[in-house]
């Protein structure tokens, strides 16, 4: 995957066996970090320590404690307060070998009034004959004014089974704009929430599946206002052929003391 210009990017990752990052000068300058969680904990553990389990909970489910138990990959990246980047970050966590279980962690934390747009794709081989299983936790914190559009791609091979935990807080004023195309797999399950924790936080969710053969492409998602006058805007869209099935659950959770709230939720399919 590598839709930007090299005028549009400023950094991608790849992960493999290991990781591999690259950040420009410019955005190193601005205090942006975009690194592996090997690094992290080594380098900006007080930083590190602000998200990582604190979003998706082991507790969550048996998948979310199975790669939290498992997974020695993944990325974590911090845009300082008042950092609004106009370059793209990009990564692409390639699930290579058959036989075997792969687990990665993407923790991406916003400080106060910062801004990014970022990519991330999770692919692998689709010419491989014994099975895979793909597990991955996704933990994203934005902060009191800040915004994030996070663009999600799964194109993983035919043999793969694919669960991971996504999980977003947004706090006041904040808001997030979350595409997701689920594309490959023999079988997806993801459970995906936003949790709308300060006054005035916005979420949107845009979703589209598509399915051939036999695949099974799943999504239990959830929008919770916890805060008055949260909004939340939830599109789910799948195309299915031949015997493929598609499978989404949502759920809109308002708590006692949030008033004005707006949520909305939709899912199509044809």
């Amino acid at each position: 995957l590598d839709p930007l210009t090299p005028s549009q990017k400023g950094g991608s990752a790849v992960l493999d066996q290991q990781a591999r990052v690259q950040l420009s000068l410019e955005l190193k300058k601005q205090g942006v970090i975009f690194t592996d969680l090997v690094t992290a904990a080594r380098d900006y553990p007080e930083k590190l320590d602000k998200i990582l389990g604190r979003v998706v909970d082991p507790a969550d489910g048996k998948f979310a404690a199975m790669t939290g138990a498992y997974a020695r990959n993944g990325l974590f990246i911090y845009i300082p307060r008042g950092v609004r980047l106009e370059k793209t970050l990009q990564s692409l966590f390639w699930a290579s070998g058959e036989n075997l279980a792969h687990y990665s962690m993407l923790l991406i934390y916003l400080d106060k009034n910062a801004s990014l747009t970022y990519i991330h794709e999770t692919s692998s081989a689709d010419d491989q004959e014994g099975p895979s299983l793909v597990g991955e936790n996704i933990e994203i914190y934005v902060g009191p004014g800040s915004h994030l559009k996070f663009i999600e791609l799964q194109t993983l091979g035919r043999n793969v089974w694919n669960f991971g935990h996504q999980k977003a807080i947004v706090d006041q004023e904040g808001s997030l704009d979350w595409v997701i195309a689920s594309l490959g797999s023999r079988l997806t399950k993801r459970f995906l929430s936003v949790d709308l924790q300060g006054e005035g936080a916005d979420g949107k969710v845009s979703g589209m599946v598509f399915g051939d053969g036999s695949q099974h492409l799943s999504y239990n998602t959830r929008q919770n206002h916890l805060a008055p006058r949260s909004n939340s805007d939830l599109l789910f869209k799948g195309a299915l052929t031949g015997s493929s099935r598609s499978v989404w659950r949502g759920m809109i959770y308002v708590a006692p003391d949030s008033r004005f709230i707006d949520g909305y939720q939709a899912n199509r399919n044809l």
